[in-house]
């Protein structure tokens, strides 16, 4: 027994007063801490051709690790170019509060080198991106384009390390943006972005009117089954998987697998009936007008055809797969396209889906591979 203030206090007794002593010591730690964390500002502008950024950024001390804060402000002339940005920052991990983009970012590391290593990579002097010719392009009639690229400098040495996205058709009348991304580190990338304007004035029509025939409820374009949100099959079309499909399907599996790539076949033949309790499974989930991004109505997905199949993974970070890439590069190979194409939702109605693959035999795959365009351009019925 021990004695305290002439009291006897059990062993349990005190082990809980040491414990409550420890939690008292922790946060008052803690607090000075916090009270006596170093914290250092600065500030930044990015301007480019098209937009400016201005960056006010935050370095905290917590113990041993840094908290970096970045708000950034952008101003950008050009509605569709200011939407691009936005939505660029957010999948580096910025969200938007109060029309300003905030990131956290944390580092095991003293605030102090972090702001110095922070202000070299968002210095003029150790990156220069700069657009080659000029932002904004009006393609002319029989006009092919050419994209003039960009120039990147890092610490004074030229890198090849940028990403072009763009939906560029210029057989068709409309805006294009093409988006560069540069990685400068690890969380850091800059973007530049340059119009293509194909006017009405300048187009050659390149495509013949499609030739629509409708048999047994069932839509042909040019001999192809097409369905998509306006062409839908009949809710009592029941094929069950097409052998040929099938078969091709196995012999790019089979290729797949020797160069140690899982192809695995996560979704086949659906009917109407198996379309339509997953449809609403994802709508209670989302809600509709998110679900019918990734989800077909019933009656409205290839899956009912027998001839789209789903490969490899449904997750969305199977687009960044050794996988998706091999099966975007070789899939007409097999008689395959990749059904809902990157950077293609305006015209799909789906958004990017790497593992959806529909059969069209391999002569009509390898011409729709070769024209860089979705089923309903290629069709001419978009």
């Amino acid at each position: 027994m021990i004695k305290i203030k002439g009291k006897k206090l059990k062993l349990f007794n005190l082990l809980v007063l040491m414990f409550i002593i420890i939690v008292f010591l922790f946060y008052l730690i803690t607090f000075f801490a916090l009270l006596f964390s170093n914290k250092y500002e600065d500030s930044f502008i990015v301007k480019k051709e098209n937009y400016k950024i201005e960056n006010n950024v935050t370095f905290t001390n917590y113990f041993k690790t840094c908290v970096i804060k970045e708000n950034y402000k952008i101003s950008a002339d050009d509605e569709m170019i200011k939407k691009a940005l936005y939505n660029n920052l957010q999948e580096d991990g910025f969200k938007v509060l109060d029309n300003t983009l905030v990131r956290l970012v944390k580092e095991n590391k003293s605030c102090k080198k972090v702001k110095d290593n922070y202000a070299k990579t968002h210095s003029d002097n150790y990156v220069s991106f700069k657009l080659n010719g000029k932002s904004t392009i009006n393609l002319n009639d029989e006009t092919k384009y050419d994209d003039e690229y960009v120039t990147l400098l890092i610490n004074n040495k030229q890198s090849d390390n940028v990403k072009i996205n763009s939906n560029l058709n210029n057989n068709r009348i409309g805006t294009y943006l093409i988006t560069y991304k540069a990685k400068i580190s690890d969380d850091y990338n800059e973007y530049l972005y340059r119009k293509v304007i194909v006017k009405k004035d300048t187009i050659k029509k390149v495509n013949k009117e499609p030739v629509i025939e409708v048999k047994d409820g069932l839509t042909y374009v040019d001999g192809i089954l097409i369905v998509n949100k306006k062409y839908p099959l009949p809710k009592d079309y029941d094929p069950k998987v097409n052998k040929e499909a099938l078969e091709a399907l196995k012999s790019m599996q089979a290729d797949a697998k020797a160069l140690n790539l899982d192809l695995t076949l996560i979704s086949g033949y659906r009917s109407y009936k198996d379309q339509e309790i997953l449809h609403q499974k994802y709508v209670l989930k989302d809600g509709e007008e998110i679900a019918n991004t990734y989800s077909a109505k019933p009656g409205y997905s290839e899956h009912q055809t027998g001839l789209a199949f789903d490969v490899g993974s449904t997750d969305r970070s199977f687009s960044d797969t050794i996988e998706a890439k091999w099966i975007e590069e070789n899939a007409h190979l097999y008689g395959f396209i990749v059904r809902y194409p990157r950077d293609k939702m305006n015209i799909t109605g789906y958004i990017y889906e790497p593992w959806h693959v529909r059969y069209l035999g391999v002569d009509t795959a390898t011409k729709v591979k070769e024209s860089k365009l979705t089923l309903e351009e290629y069709l001419n019925i978009n």
